[in-house]
């Protein structure tokens, strides 16, 4: 998310020290060409597909994920109800 924000943060800083100094003589604030933040830009995110996306019986819209191997007893997150998934 930085490196996707960084030229907008870049564009807000110039216009705001433009703006700052606008009026006041003897004083001109041009954009610098040069000016980068230096955010790397992160490579795709993955993640393991070791779990499973089960539903609870009583909230169906609050799906949770689980691993493999601890379906068979669940816990709904909104109100505790214990279900095998």
């Amino acid at each position: 998310m930085q490196s996707a924000a960084a030229p907008e943060i870049e564009r807000a800083i110039g216009d705001a020290l433009r703006d700052a100094f606008r009026g006041v003589k003897g004083v001109k604030v041009s954009p610098n060409r040069n000016l980068r933040l230096d955010v790397d830009n992160p490579g795709q995110l993955t993640e393991p597909d070791d779990m499973v996306i089960v539903e609870p019986p009583c909230h169906p819209n609050e799906p949770l994920k689980v691993p493999d191997e601890a379906t068979s007893q669940v816990h709904c997150l909104v109100c505790g109800a214990a279900f095998a998934a």
